[in-house]
């Protein structure tokens, strides 16, 4: 009797383990590979754009606020798309150095990635001594053939260029189910 049970359960449990691993290998079969992406986007105020600024009191915090800034996105992520953010200069002024940047933003894109289109959303933003460090973004959803995507990445000021709203982005997506 206590053969047979031992029996039952090792059957169950062999059943079970067997079930968990293709649980597992679907899984992994579902998964995509990385794919590395990197370009230049660039932002301008375009004519339904705009830029808040003020100083917070007495204080040498100066905060911007960009609203509907048009950007346009080259190499792995390609499109047209808005920029809306806050950032927040601390200790803006003498002595140099003493600064601290807080940046957030977010970026709705019209955008095609390995060949695929849809509206991408992105979300970036840093906690800095300085604007030039590199930012932060990260994929937060899409629609469409990029429904799936997800992806992050760093991008910083693109020094080739007299703009500062011309950056280089570089990161890494991947489309899962």
């Amino acid at each position: 009797m206590i053969k047979e049970r031992t029996k039952a359960f090792s059957a169950i449990f062999v059943a079970l383990a067997a079930a968990l691993l293709l649980t597992m290998s679907m899984s992994v079969a579902y998964a995509t590979k990385p794919i590395p992406v990197s370009g230049i986007f660039s932002a301008t105020k375009g004519v339904s754009g705009s830029i808040a600024y003020w100083q917070a009191g007495e204080s040498d915090n100066h905060i911007w606020t960009l609203s509907d800034y048009t950007t346009t996105w080259t190499g792995g992520i390609s499109g047209i798309g808005t920029y809306d953010g806050r950032w927040v200069f601390h200790n803006y002024g003498p002595p140099a150095g003493d600064e601290w940047v807080n940046s957030r933003g977010s970026y709705t894109i019209a955008a095609t990635v390995a060949g695929k289109s849809g509206t991408l959303y992105i979300e970036a933003g840093s906690n800095s001594k300085t604007p030039d460090t590199p930012r932060l973004w990260r994929i937060i959803g899409g629609t469409d053939e990029l429904a799936n995507l997800h992806g992050q990445g760093t991008f910083e000021p693109n020094l080739a260029t007299p703009s500062p709203y011309d950056y280089l982005y570089s990161g890494y997506v991947h489309f899962d189910p």
